[in-house]
This record gives structure tokens, sequence and C-alpha cells, in this order.
């Protein structure tokens, strides 16, 4: 059995520095400015392999490391209050957020079948652990936990022959709350007692897309339905909440190719969110809206568009 084997290493760096912002405090305004910074690092480990003429089968391990830590400078209030925020002057530095990093550890597989000469089809499986170590922050205890999450992934292709392709696809996907403003908001949110959860959503498309000549174009039909969400609170905090949330949408792309490389394109994107919370029928519906997304690859199989979830205001009664 003949095999294509690859392997990929990155490492990425990342700061986010924030300029002063007023926050209330018992005597009125302080001036803070915080820097956050966040390095990944990982390898990934691949085998292509053939099983016929008709059948491939692609599966592999991930392994990465993410590592944050943030601090924030507090401004003398004196200084600022006299010259009415122009002026600040630096009167020390402590932690933003408390510290974090993140061991995972991924295995998949990936199986195709041609079954016909029109039709293909797929089905995959991903089994992922992370393994998460806080830091103590302001007092409040630091911690080690873990977490799994096991997702699966089935599609159909059928290629028309003439450049026109349909696809019908289930994936399922997951959403962690940033352990960073999960834990150290409370003592009572011990980080070795409350392990992050994967907040896993389904979802089901159905999409068209064609290529020819100068033009290639696509379009997608999709529902995703989830059981719980992430809540941001006002002091930037996150915790997990019981929400039925439903998107429906359509997101369609066009583009046209010029000579000397130019080409030029659209994408349009309609969506109506629904969320439902557990504490009684309240619901809350947003119109319609455009959201702005990369152009996705024309080349990338059945999995057409890099989604992102509707963000409407939820209600409850």
């Amino acid at each position: 059995m003949g095999q294509n084997f690859y392997l990929q290493a990155f490492h990425r760096e990342e700061e986010s520095s924030f300029q002063a912002f007023p926050y209330p405090v018992s005597n009125g305004l302080q001036f803070r400015a915080s820097q956050q910074n966040t390095d990944l690092s990982g390898i990934k480990a691949l085998f292509e392999s053939r099983l016929g003429d008709d059948v491939s089968l692609t599966y592999g391990i991930d392994l990465d490391r993410e590592t944050f830590d943030a601090s924030q400078m507090l401004f003398d209030t004196d200084i600022s209050d006299a010259s009415g925020g122009l002026v600040q002057q630096a009167s020390g530095v402590e932690p933003r957020y408390p510290g974090y990093q993140v061991d995972g550890l991924s295995g998949f597989v990936q199986g195709d079948w041609q079954a016909t000469q029109a039709l293909k089809l797929s089905a995959g499986l991903r089994q992922q652990h992370m393994d998460v170590e806080v830091d103590e922050f302001q007092g409040i205890p630091g911690g080690e936990n873990d977490y799994e999450a096991t997702l699966f992934n089935a599609s159909a292709l059928y290629d028309h022959r003439n450049g026109h392709q349909n696809w019908l696809q289930f994936s399922q996907g997951f959403e962690l709350p940033d352990p960073a403003k999960y834990y150290g908001k409370s003592p009572d949110v011990s980080v070795d007692n409350n392990p992050l959860s994967a907040i896993e959503t389904d979802q089901v498309e159905l999409g068209w897309r064609y290529q020819g000549g100068n033009w290639t174009a696509q379009t997608a039909l999709y529902y995703a339905w989830s059981d719980k969400a992430v809540e941001n609170a006002e002091d930037l905090s996150v915790s997990v909440v019981d929400e039925k949330k439903r998107d429906f949408g359509l997101e369609s792309a066009v583009t046209r190719y010029f000579d000397n490389g130019l080409e030029a394109g659209a994408l349009c994107t309609w969506c109506v969110p629904s969320r439902r919370t557990t504490k009684g029928s309240g619901r809350s519906v947003t119109p319609a809206m455009p959201r702005s997304l990369p152009p996705p690859p024309l080349s990338a199989g059945p999995i057409m568009f890099a989604r992102r979830a509707c963000r409407p205001t939820t209600t409850s009664t």
C-alpha cells in the first residue's frame, strides 16, 4: 500500500496592546493600558494512502501548545485628572488575566470513496484531548484540568461533469471559552473542579458550485444548532450557559478572472439566528444581516465556507 507522508511544524507569536482607557474605581476613574501575549507552537503528521482505485484514506495526529499571559499598566489618577486625561504617568503594573498553558493532542482519520464517476462519498472522525494549566491570579488559586471532544463529518459530492457540482454535508465543530476570561473572575470557579467543556455545534449544508471559462461561482444553504453558548459579561469575563442556538443562512460567492492575474469577485451572506434560553420561553430573533467573510477556496472540496456564528442579543423570560 503506497503512502505519502507530510510533516508540518509551526510557531506563531501574537502581541495585542490596548491604549489607556478609563475604568471605574472607588474614587472615580483610573486609566489603564493592557498588553496580551499569545504563543502557539505545534506539529502535524499526516499520512495519505490509496486503499484501491476508488478509495483513499487520510489519517494523522496533531500536537500543539498555546501559552498566554496578560498584564496591565496603571496610571496615576491625580496626574490624569489634573490634565483631563491628556497626561499619563505609570503608577504600577499588575496581571490583567490569569496566564495559562494548553497542550493539545488530536488524532484524525478521513476516508473518501469514489462510488461512481460522478459521486464521491466522504466521512471523517477527529478525537481531541486538551490539558489546561491556569496560573494563580490575584489570590485566586490556579490549577489543572483536561477536556475531550469527538467530532464527526460526512458528505456526498456529485460532479455533473460539465463544470457544475453539488454537495450535501453534515459536520461538527466546537468552541471553547477563553481560559483567561473563564477562570480568575471568582474563587467559586475552581480550575480543578470546573474543567473546560467543548461547546459542540452540528451543521448540515447543501451547496452548489460552478467553474468554467473565466468564471467561478458557488452558493450554500446551511442550518446549524447547539445547546450551549459562551456569554460575555460587562467585566469582559465569560461563562458557559445553557442556550439553544439555531442559525439558518445562505452564502454565495462569484469570481471573474482577467488577464495578467487580475480577478474580481463578490460575496453575499444572509443569516437568521435564533436563541432560546433555559429560563423560559423567551426567544430572540435577529433580522437577516450580511457578514464579512474571506473568499472561500474553490479547490477545497465540499467544505466551502469558513463560517462565523451569527451574534444576536439574547432575551429570556
